[in-house]
């Protein structure tokens, strides 16, 4: 059974911070320029050719809800949410419904919508339960948006196939900085397949990740 192509997208300052905290909206972020109209365009297009999502429940829980452009097949694709403590219940998540929604725990979390579905990793790799899922339901092609964490832990299991990153033309640092990979890990080997700039100066590069699992 084919496995899906895993792309990681994100967007950093030059000195490879993602966000100012860990539940920082696109909002603030556009407020000091790590995203902005043209990256948020970008990302548009770039969600046109997937059919999951994945994302961690702080990233999520910084928004007001999950975004609704269309993927790979003409509808929102599946969004895939990696938690330990569930999502509030008043959270617009759970009115969604149009949208399928997956949450990840290593226990069972509380649901508020019959329609999502709860993978219980237990004792194994979250991160690989949830690929085993997207590979028996036969998903093409899954996105990264992070954070940091979810993206340590997608290249600490090699799981990632390329990375398409907006670097905004930002320097930044704070206490509460979110890096890229906040914790130790391998090198992550890259070759560059395409890079270009825009008119508000972010640089946009796409690359194969040479070590990955399923390169």
């Amino acid at each position: 059974m084919k496995r899906p192509k895993i792309t990681n997208v994100l967007a950093s300052s030059v000195n490879g911070l993602i966000a100012g905290s860990s539940r920082e909206a696109d909002q603030q972020r556009k407020s000091y320029n790590l995203t902005n109209q043209e990256d948020q365009a970008h990302l548009a297009s770039v969600m046109s050719t997937c059919d999951a999502i994945i994302t961690g429940a702080n990233s999520l829980r910084s928004e007001e809800g999950l975004r609704t452009e269309n993927g790979l097949h003409g509808h929102p694709p599946t969004w895939i949410i990696f938690t330990t403590e569930g999502i509030d219940k008043n959270h617009a998540f759970w009115s969604q419904s149009k949208i399928k929604r997956v949450l990840v725990s290593p226990e069972p979390v509380d649901c508020f919508d019959q329609g999502v579905l709860n993978l219980v990793s237990g004792e194994k790799s979250a991160v690989e339960v949830c690929v085993g899922w997207l590979t028996e339901n036969k998903y093409e092609h899954a996105l990264i948006f992070g954070g940091g964490v979810i993206n340590h832990m997608f290249y600490a299991k090699k799981q990632i196939n390329e990375l398409i990153l907006t670097v905004s033309p930002i320097l930044f640092q704070s206490q509460t900085a979110v890096n890229i990979l906040p914790n130790e890990i391998d090198v992550v080997k890259m070759d560059l397949l395409s890079f270009k700039k825009d008119v508000s100066h972010n640089i946009y590069a796409h690359y194969k990740i040479r070590n990955s699992n399923y390169s």
